[in-house]
């Protein structure tokens, strides 16, 4: 549930008030240790007042995107940034960088939103 409030964001606000129409950009990549997903649009960007005013670091971006910033938040703590750049001309590009975990299970234990797996218990045997 991390791209699709952002894709949904980039349509709602980005591409609904542009009259001829836009396109949607994902693009990921690995970079340092480290995931790249980008989700770009060629709307009409945001305002000079929604990029500036950022109470608590996720103010002026919307439910979805906070939610999306809390969700980074929950499951990385302070690995996760997440990155929103008015383009030139128009546009919008929201960037994720995320830890590359050894281990990917290790969300199925450190966080309370993915439940364990039918029959299965996720506490260690002692």
């Amino acid at each position: 549930m991390l791209l699709q409030p952002l894709v949904e964001n980039c349509i709602k606000h980005g591409l609904a008030p542009k009259v001829e129409g836009g396109s949607i950009t994902l693009r990921s990549r690995v970079i340092k240790s480290r995931l790249v997903v980008e989700v770009e649009d060629d709307g009409v960007g945001m305002g000079a007042a929604q990029l500036l005013e950022r109470p608590d670091g996720f103010g002026g971006i919307g439910i979805g995107m906070a939610n999306v910033a809390e969700r980074l938040k929950v499951l990385y703590e302070d690995t996760a940034k997440m990155m929103i750049e008015n383009r030139e001309g128009g546009g919008t590009l929201i960037r994720l960088r995320l830890p590359i975990l050894p281990n990917p299970e290790e969300l199925m234990t450190t966080s309370a939103i993915a439940p364990a797996p039918f029959g299965k218990s996720l506490r260690k045997a002692e």
